[in-house]
């Protein structure tokens, strides 16, 4: 088998795109976590429950990659679908239960997947963005603190 340099550069710059994907998951952890904590201690008006269970299952979601990527590596070629899936599962479940307060985030995946070499990586979290978008707006009028639901479920302290 011989070595070519192009696909070699190619594989590496992926691989280096996925670690600084990992990397801005993880530290995503840390502002909402910090929501999570001015919320509990009363600085946000948003039912304690309701963000207590958003920061904790976005945060699973959002270190998966890391974690399977522990084990895995960041060299295979399905490891970038795998963690653009997950950003974008964490920010539809973000996005589904607060509501308007998230939906300007929905760009960020799509940032992340600009890095990448394939034009097809862009369409998927395209696809996924727009899917997740339909998905938070729906489920955030029923489960969210949506304002046109104030007066029946956001309306819990």
């Amino acid at each position: 088998m011989d070595f070519d340099p192009r696909t070699h550069s190619a594989a590496a710059q992926e691989s280096q795109a996925n670690r600084h994907t990992i990397n801005c998951l993880v530290f995503s952890v840390l502002p909402m976590t910090a929501i999570w904590i001015l919320t509990l201690l009363g600085v946000f008006m948003v039912d304690k429950g309701l963000m207590t269970l958003t920061c904790l299952v976005s945060d699973v979601i959002l270190l998966t990659p890391w974690a399977v990527c522990l084990f895995t590596g960041t060299e295979k070629n399905w490891v970038k679908y795998m963690i653009l899936f997950c950003a974008e599962a964490a920010l539809t479940f973000i996005s589904t239960l607060l509501t308007y307060h998230a939906v300007l985030l929905f760009a960020l995946p799509l940032f992340c997947a600009s890095q990448y070499s394939k034009r097809e990586v862009v369409i998927y979290t395209y696809v996924l963005s727009v899917c997740g978008l339909f998905i938070s707006v729906m489920g955030g009028y029923y489960f969210g603190i949506c304002d046109a639901n104030m007066l029946l479920l956001s309306n819990r302290s």
